[in-house]
């Protein structure tokens, strides 16, 4: 079981598309993704449990379901807090889902709630085990501060590890023996938006 964190709710530079709104991208693979942009700067988290709903399960849901979910989840007595510690709550004991939120979300009580079989560890190698069917979740820890979750879905035939992001759509990056390469996103230009590192903390859908 991975240890409980709180992410952070300080978020990357701009996205290049614009929240809530959906993205047509291919991979290098020229596979076809709709990727669901996160409504709000801080709810990748929902953002990404509504990306792995629809690869499993092939069901979209809007971010106010998953918001559901992971009420219904605490409600029921399985809050374990957000990513397993704490989650942000406001006074009326709902979570804070605006920007001024910490960003963080209960990800495996809501995949659990969907009926999706999920487990948590603190080896992002593990990455490398997820597939378009069997994604993945992880943890980004950006080197200008904050944290920010992302969907893996697998592997290119280049061998790369295929990111559909929430933020910045999808993303490639490269394995070096059997652990996953830093991620930088970039632009449709190619530009580095960002840099960061694999936090301890996988979500792996079974």
């Amino acid at each position: 079981m991975a240890a409980p964190f709180i992410a952070q709710s300080a978020a990357p530079p701009p996205p290049p598309m614009v929240h809530g709104n959906k993205a047509h991208q291919m991979d290098e693979d020229g596979g076809h993704h709709i990727i669901p942009i996160q409504v709000e700067e801080n709810s990748c988290g929902p953002a990404c449990v509504r990306q792995v709903i629809k690869l499993v399960s092939n069901e979209d849901h809007g971010e106010d379901f998953i918001r559901a979910l992971v009420e219904q989840a605490e409600e029921g007595g399985a809050y374990g807090g957000s990513l397993g510690g704490g989650g942000v709550v406001s006074g009326s004991g709902n979570h804070n889902w605006g920007a001024g939120g910490g960003g963080t979300w209960l990800v495996p009580a809501a995949l659990t709630a969907a009926k999706i079989e999920n487990s948590t560890n603190t080896n992002p190698s593990t990455l490398l085990q997820s597939s378009k069917k069997r994604p993945a979740i992880g943890v980004v820890r950006w080197t200008n501060g904050g944290l920010h979750y992302v969907v893996v879905a697998g592997r290119s035939r280049k061998g790369n590890l295929i990111v559909l992001d929430p933020y910045y759509g999808v993303q490639h990056v490269p394995v070096s023996g059997a652990n996953p390469g830093p991620y930088n996103p970039t632009d449709k230009a190619g530009r580095v938006q960002v840099n960061g590192v694999w936090y301890p903390w996988v979500c792996l859908t079974k």
